[in-house]
This record gives structure tokens, sequence and C-alpha cells, in this order.
């Protein structure tokens, strides 16, 4: 493939990374130049070796008339933010490859799913909650429809698409008439997360628990902060399964459970991570259905192809992508979203040791062969090398 100049159109400081969005382009970034590419940013000069162009027309005017093809992050954010950037897109001749990690209406999680519990069903205080987050999302439409209106209107000038999930992709080619599209997952990098990382210490009478990971922000809805909690408060009132939970948290918050079977640690470096997922015996990646949504879930959690690169079993949610890429018994475990089958499952699993091994050793293979940083640069570098010579 012959080398390419690639402007990599995103809104934040990818290094170093310090959430998912800063780790995916970071990654890359890497990959691209490891395998003999160019890198162009706007306004990040944060990455070792990028060519990084100041923030505004200027800097954006550069970047479309020095690259041969210009890779656009679409997220939840609104592209309208940036006028400027809009103007150029709709009038620049270079090929133009969307990354869409998100439809305009992930702002409706915050609505629905919130930041806290939710009361009691049908109780007063389950109406009065229902009653805010539909003001509080009937509040947002408007955005979100002239948002949509625009990446529709932008969509016509798109080459091609690359999505992190089939959900969205399903949303490229239905609600943003986008053909050439490809899903393509997420991935970990099997260098650093490896299972040959020294374990993080855990108190030694805790060695006959089963201990169970779960990596998240308390403050982001969709991380699942609420099931885990109820698991955790089922656990203490009805099991006599030894299992302790480990949470790994952003921050602090009220709504991160508290108790003899779990466990807080708060900030963990990114790089750290793994000693931690070397300690436990299983990962939690818990995510709840978006009922709001034509989508559905459409994420594509790294966390997951972490914990696998790893050579942890997982156990996920049964939604979106986890219920396509996660085989049963094979390459990790599933459940069905509630708290009464997490717990079912993770007691299960503390009576049948056996099955832990076999299906982490498979869950590293599966990130050797296909959910690494490297593949997805090589699959999208083959995107950019389809839309670069079409006439």
């Amino acid at each position: 493939m012959r080398p390419m100049r690639i402007g990599y159109l995103y809104e934040f400081v990818a290094f170093p990374p310090r959430g998912g969005n800063q780790l995916h382009a970071y990654q890359l970034i890497r990959q691209f130049q490891a395998l003999g590419h160019e890198v162009f940013t706007v306004g990040d000069p944060s990455v070792p070796g990028v060519n990084s162009l100041p923030k505004g027309r200027p800097g954006i005017e550069a970047i479309s008339s020095e690259c041969d093809v210009l890779y656009q992050r679409v997220d939840g954010n609104p592209l309208g933010r940036s006028p400027d950037l809009v103007r150029e897109l709709e009038r620049t001749q270079k090929p133009l490859v969307w990354e869409i990690n998100a439809p305009a209406n992930e702002d409706l999680a915050f609505s629905w799913l919130g930041g806290r519990r939710i009361p009691p069903r049908h109780s007063i205080g389950w109406w009065l909650d229902r009653a805010r987050r539909t003001v509080h999302a009937a509040r947002k439409i408007p955005k979100i429809h002239r948002e949509e209106r625009l990446r529709r209107r932008l969509a016509k000038r798109v080459k091609a698409s690359i999505c992190v999930s089939s959900a969205l992709a399903r949303y490229s080619k239905e609600g943003l008439g986008i053909e050439d599209t490809l899903a393509l997952p997420n991935g970990s990098d099997p260098e650093l997360n490896h299972p040959g990382r020294a374990p993080a210490p855990l108190p030694a009478e805790l060695d006959n628990h089963l201990k169970v990971l779960y990596a998240g922000s308390p403050i982001y809805p969709w991380q699942g902060i609420d099931i885990l909690t109820d698991t955790i408060s089922l656990h203490r009132a009805k099991s006599d399964v030894p299992i302790l939970f480990i949470l790994l948290v952003n921050q602090l918050s009220d709504s991160i459970p508290v108790g003899e079977n779990c466990l807080t640690v708060e900030s963990v470096p990114y790089e750290e991570v793994g000693s931690y997922i070397a300690a436990v015996d299983v990962c939690l990646t818990i995510h709840p259905e978006y009922f709001w949504s034509p989508w559905k879930f459409h994420g594509s959690p790294m966390k997951l192809f972490d914990y696998m690169a790893c050579g942890k079993p997982v156990l996920c949610s049964r939604v979106g992508q986890m219920g396509e890429l996660i085989k049963e018994s094979e390459n990790g475990f599933l459940f069905d979203n509630t708290p009464e089958d997490l717990l079912r499952k993770l007691e299960e699993l503390h009576t049948r040791p056996h099955l832990l091994e076999p299906v982490g050793t498979q869950a590293r293979e599966d990130v050797l062969t296909r959910f690494n940083w490297r593949r997805i640069a090589e699959e999208t570098l083959e995107v950019f090398e389809r839309v670069t010579s079409r006439p």
C-alpha cells in the first residue's frame, strides 16, 4: 500500500488517553504511523509524531489541502459546533470517510438512564422521576433533529463509513444513507494487556472468593452501575457463595456500592488496570439497552477487549455487539442484564471454576487474531485506499 497523508479530525486531546475516545484515536494514530503513513491533526499536538495544525479555519483548510484522505470522528457531540469545519467539508474535493461512534440521540442516555438509581416501580417517586426524565429528553429532541439533518446533508459527501458496531452500521446505511459501510469493532493492545501481568495485591483471606472486576465511571449511566449495585445488594442479602466485587472507578460517587463484599479502588491509570485484571477471576461488562433508540445499544466497549487480551473470561450484558461477539462458554459468558441473572451466573462460575481458564484462553486468541489495533488500522487503511483510488 502506498504511503498516505491522513487527516484525522476529532475534537479532543488524545494523549495520554483518559477515556475510550482518546484511546481509540491514539491507538489508530500509532498504528497508522507504524504502517508507514503520515497523520495530520487539528489542534492536537499531543500524540508523538503527528503534524498538528492550528485550530480554526486556517488549520482546517490546511489539513484539507495537505492530506490524501480526511477521516472524521462522528460521536454523540454535534458536528455543527464547528461551522468552519462544516463549511470545509461541504466544499472540499478530498475523499471523506466517517468514523461513526454514536448517533446524535446518544445524548438521551442521560435523560432515560439517569445518573442515579430509579425509585421503586410505580411508586409516587417513580412517576415523578419518569416525568422529570420525559421533560429532560423533550428539551433535547430539537437539537438532536437538527444534528441529524446536518449529518444527512454532509453524508452525501462521505465516500465510506467505518462503524464500531453492527448497530451503527445500520444507522450509517439506514439513517444517513451511506452505502459503503464497514462494521469494525474496537480492540485492544495485546502487548500492553496480556496474561503475564503481575497481579495487584489483594488480601490473602479472600483467596477462596470468586473475584469479580468492574471497571467504569459511576457518572456515566450507560456503564451499568445501577445493575451492579443491585447485584451486590442481592448477593449480600441472599447468597452464601463467597464473591468479592472489585470496582475500579475514575471518581467516587454516592452511587458506588459499599459493603464487606466489595472493594473500591479510585483513579487507576490505564496502564495499570491490567494488574487488577490479572488478580481476578471474572471481568464484567454491563450496559443497559437503549430502549428509546431505533439503533438500540450501539457501543463497542473497549474494556471488553482489554479483559479478553489479558486472558480473562468476561461476563457481559446480552445486548448489542456483546451478544454478537461473545459466544456462551466459548470466549466469554452472557447474562440477561438483570441483577438476578448476573448473580446466578456468578454463583454458577464459582461452582464450575474449570470453565474459566479455557474461556479466557480463547478470548486472548480472539484478540490476537481479530480484536487488536493493528488489524483495525489495516482494515481502516484498506477503506482509505479504496476511496482514494476512485475517480
